[in-house]
């Protein structure tokens, strides 16, 4: 009984001090801090790496294909629900048959975003998702 107790004490100790240690703010670290030699070197660049993303992340081309892959993921999250809601399939059969030109169109868009997704050239994913936009608005507005 006191050897159980001596080590949950133990344990609770340790865990008081590993939470002190994750509250406490993080020490300064790389040029200027006053430590020298390799391992201010390698703590600092860590932060120039982030200042070449956020520089790089700053580019037009960069915000017009994130704002292209956040179109392109809303279209195909949107058919994806329908895939997956038993009732809205019921409700809108023709977005599943094939035998509809405008879902055979669809799908057949959806491929050529996605396979424009990978390349790097945004005009031609512009248009692929555009093209998408539109016949997914025909597939999923044709009356029965």
């Amino acid at each position: 009984m006191i050897t159980i107790t001596l080590a949950v004490a133990a344990v609770g100790a340790a865990v008081c001090l590993l939470v002190g240690r994750l509250n406490r703010p993080p020490k300064p670290f790389a040029a200027g801090t006053g430590r020298s030699g390799p391992i201010a070197a390698v703590r600092g660049v860590p932060s120039r790496v982030r200042q070449a993303r956020r520089a790089r992340a700053l580019t037009p081309k960069v915000v017009e294909r994130q704002v292209l892959e956040g179109e392109h993921d809303q279209i195909k999250d949107a058919y994806g629900r329908y895939l997956t809601d038993g009732w809205a399939m019921s409700e809108r059969p023709r977005l599943s048959d094939l035998s509809v030109k405008e879902t055979v169109a669809f799908l057949d868009a959806m491929a050529a975003a996605n396979e424009a997704r990978e390349s790097a050239d945004n005009a031609a994913y512009r248009e692929a998702v555009l093209a998408l936009y539109k016949a997914w608005r025909e597939a999923d507005e044709r009356p029965l």
